[in-house]
């Protein structure tokens, strides 16, 4: 009984000080299991300790596709699509990447597909539905392979609950199936809602967001080994 009462005062430490923690939240949601399962099942392969490194969940063409808030200033959200798409270039997962620049002429051109995309991509930020009727044919017009989805999740504003919150979610979806493959998500409160901090919190926020997506699809250096040895010896 002694024990018990000593190990009391030391819990409740704990706890206090877990809740005075921090102001930033970085994780993600992961991996489907449905969508890994599948993949696995059309997978032959031996080592199944190995699968979940060797399923490669990346296509080789993608497009990049921005949900950002109309209250955002356009310069900075002009800055947070050149940090966005300066780190997708960089991290090369894709040898053929669709920036928003080269995509807004094709839905120029196809107005119904323009509405498509606009259907779909709001049902993807209010409900975190993805369509497979409306991914299959924005990726076929596209001619690429993944979405990935940048959304400002939540901005300050007067009449939100929490005003001085800002949240990012990142997005990779399989446009043919419309399979939400991974979902990253970034939060920070903002103790001083003026302009120049939700410039620098924006940036950085986007910046962890990025990486965390780097580091989850990045090679594994062992895998890329095996697979270029199975080359030489192909």
């Amino acid at each position: 009984m002694r024990k018990s009462l000593f190990f009391i005062p030391l819990f409740v430490s704990l706890l206090a000080l877990a809740s005075c923690e921090t102001t930033t939240t970085t994780f993600s949601e992961g991996i489907s299991q449905k969508v890994l399962q599948e993949k696995e099942d059309k997978l032959i392969q031996e080592d199944k300790k190995l699968v979940f490194e060797i399923i490669d969940l990346l296509g080789q063409s993608a497009t990049i596709f921005y949900l950002v808030k109309e209250e955002v200033p356009v310069e900075l959200v002009n800055k947070v699509k050149d940090q966005v798409l300066k780190r997708v270039k960089e991290a090369a997962f894709f040898t053929d990447l669709l920036s928003e620049q080269q995509a807004r002429p094709i839905f120029t051109q196809e107005r119904r597909m323009k509405q498509a995309r606009e259907i779909y991509l709001d049902s993807l930020a209010n409900v975190s539905v993805s369509d497979k009727d409306l991914s299959n044919p924005l990726g076929r017009l596209l001619q690429v392979e993944n979405f990935l989805v940048y959304q400002l999740d939540s901005w300050p504003c007067a009449s939100c609950v929490s005003k001085n919150i800002i949240g990012l979610k990142l997005r990779l979806v399989e446009a043919s199936t419309g399979d939400i493959i991974w979902t990253g998500i970034s939060q920070r409160s903002v103790l001083s809602p003026d302009s120049e901090n939700l410039d620098v919190a924006l940036q950085e926020l986007t910046a962890e967001l990025m990486e965390n997506f780097y580091f989850r699809f990045k090679r594994k250096w062992h895998i890329q080994r095996f697979q270029n040895l199975a080359m030489i010896t192909n």
